[in-house]
């Protein structure tokens, strides 16, 4: 489970897109009523995938039509955990972005317009060597989808 602190809050169930494989700590989006993984940081991400999408054998595979799963809104203020982009530098108390290279992912420096926040890294400070590392986050900003044109 994504959860480090959860503060009395729950994940909320919502539909994912089928033939698509869901990993914990993942920002995802809504495209087409449904849950779909950030592509890229023009995407604005509403919350953090709770836990993989796994078999009986505790393999991962694809959400099948209609299935839900759950996800961490951002501004819910909970702590949670969050798959982050590789060689990324986190600061103690930095902001946190969707990344620019990695699908799915945070980073810690906005490189370009567009790069929306997430929330405010709460760990001791950290570089990250390995891709897809889990990074405590806590989700105290609401998706930005206001038009800054």
């Amino acid at each position: 489970m994504t959860a480090v602190q959860d503060n009395g809050v729950k994940p909320y169930n919502l539909t994912a897109t089928s033939g698509e494989t869901y990993y914990e700590g993942e920002l995802v989006m809504v495209t087409s009523n449904a849950l779909t993984i950030i592509t890229a940081d023009e995407s604005i991400a509403i919350g953090v995938v709770d836990q993989d999408t796994i078999d009986a054998e505790q393999t991962a595979r694809t959400a099948n039509s209609g299935e839900k799963i759950g996800i961490w809104p951002l501004g819910c203020g909970a702590i949670v955990n969050v798959r982050s982009e590789n060689a990324a530098v986190y600061p103690l108390g930095c902001l946190v972005v969707n990344s620019d290279a990695t699908d799915g992912a945070c980073a810690a420096t906005a490189s370009s317009t567009g790069d929306w926040l997430v929330g405010t890294y709460m760990g001791d400070g950290e570089t990250i060597t390995t891709a897809n590392a889990l990074i405590p986050v806590l989700l105290n900003v609401m998706p930005d989808t206001a038009d800054h044109a």
